[in-house]
């Protein structure tokens, strides 16, 4: 019978330790943006352009200043991004593990 002590590994062998995944490790570098004060229309043809559903505002420094995603912007054209983009970002660093980061979320 194999109980919880005689399943151990023997002192003598060596502990394994894997890399745990960053955000690094799965992220796109190369990020398309909207720049504050874009206008919607501008940010529309960006995401179907980039068959994507949203996109990062950000200022003339590469800042993030928001996000814009198509549910802000129906029914609002001729407006800026600025009007409609959620500003309640929550960013991570790149080396950050995917597990903490998924805590975040």
């Amino acid at each position: 019978m194999i109980t919880p002590h005689s399943a151990r590994m023997p002192d003598n062998q060596p502990t394994i330790h894997h890399a745990a995944t960053t955000v690094a490790d799965v992220m796109i570098a190369s990020v398309v943006v909207v720049h504050s004060g874009d206008s919607i229309d501008k940010a529309v043809r960006v995401i179907v352009d980039n068959r994507i559903t949203g996109v990062p505002v950000v200022d003339d420094e590469q800042h993030i200043l928001g996000i814009v995603a198509e549910s802000d912007m129906l029914g609002k054209p001729g407006q800026t991004v600025d009007d409609v983009m959620t500003r309640a970002v929550i960013t991570t660093d790149e080396v950050t593990t995917l597990e903490s980061a998924a805590e975040t979320m």
